[in-house]
């Protein structure tokens, strides 16, 4: 693959990215047919007209969140950027279904919007798990550690939002509850924790190495040769999946669900045995190769007739 990068000094002034602009609407710089853009809500006006001269006899699909801006310039209606992008009768369509933030979250982010001054609809979300709680607090710190011990019996990660002057107090609060100090134990005791051996260190690489010399000398190969073959067939198989499945699928329904069955069968034995042969020896492996491509060249002509034939009935 051959990446090129083009880098062009950027104008400092107005006047010069003016100039800029007009020299690109005499010299005509080459355009493309189809232009995504993400994030497009934090663009400016000039980065809108530069991509405008790149796509004037093309098509611009524009992905943004105008109440996620972040820069000074952020527009706060759709109108203004596909203006600047040469398309001012493009359509402009609401994704207002979301997938990844519960129900409860959803509902306090859309009591937000009308502060916000942009054109947004308010969201809806598939999630309805999760719970949102939210009430006033004497104890900040304390209440932290508790929330965050609480949410400890649910799966997934926990992550903690507080002002800046509060992130180092509740680091240490919540480093505080996780390490606790250990309880104070008399002199002798702790003599005898002193004078105590400490427990031998582990090196995992010369753990691994060992592994590795009683491995060749079980069974004959090396360990990261026969390791690297099994991935290999994992990889190979997670490829063949990719067609087979849904040349199964259109086989059985448009041919014969029956025979579809029996050759499902026979890719899984050929998949057993390529496995089979490409451990014990890679160049064995041709017979399980050749019975698998059989397989899927026969359900993807059957799939492929079944679908036409169907056209015409």
């Amino acid at each position: 693959m051959n990446i090129v990068v083009l880098v062009k000094q950027v104008p400092d002034t107005y006047s010069e990215r003016k100039l800029r602009e007009q020299d690109g609407l005499i010299d005509r710089e080459s355009s493309f047919g189809h232009v995504v853009v993400d994030e497009a809500q934090d663009l400016s006006a000039m980065q809108c007209r530069a991509i405008s001269r790149r796509s004037e006899h093309g098509s611009v699909t524009v992905l943004g969140d105008l109440a996620q801006g972040t820069a000074a310039w952020a527009v706060r209606d759709w109108s203004v950027t596909l203006a600047h992008l040469g398309k001012p009768a493009a359509r402009v369509v609401p994704l207002t279904t979301g997938f990844r933030v519960p129900h409860a979250v959803v509902e306090l982010s859309n009591r937000l919007l009308p502060s916000l001054g942009v054109q947004v609809p308010p969201a809806v979300s598939l999630r309805r798990d999760g719970s949102l709680d939210v009430r006033a607090v004497s104890d900040v710190d304390g209440a932290t550690v508790s929330e965050v011990r609480a949410a400890l019996r649910f799966e997934g990660s926990i992550g903690v939002i507080a002002a800046d002057a509060a992130c180092d107090r509740l680091t240490e609060a919540l480093h505080a509850e996780a390490h606790p100090a250990p309880a104070r134990q008399g002199e002798e005791e702790h003599q005898e924790e002193d004078q105590r051996e400490p427990a031998p260190a582990i090196d995992p690489i010369a753990a691994f190495r060992t592994f590795e010399a009683w491995y060749e000398r079980e069974r004959g190969q090396p360990f990261l040769a026969v390791f690297e073959r099994y991935m290999r067939i994992h990889q190979n198989t997670m490829e063949q999946l990719v067609v087979f499945i849904p040349a199964l699928w259109l086989f059985s329904m448009y041919m014969s669900a029956k025979v579809g069955a029996l050759l499902g069968l026979v890719f899984i034995a050929s998949r057993a045995l390529y496995a089979v042969t490409y451990v014990s020896d890679p160049r064995t492996r041709t017979a399980g190769i050749a019975s698998t491509g059989v397989v899927l060249i026969v359900l993807l002509g059957g799939a492929a007739i079944g679908a036409v034939k169907s056209l015409f009935e």
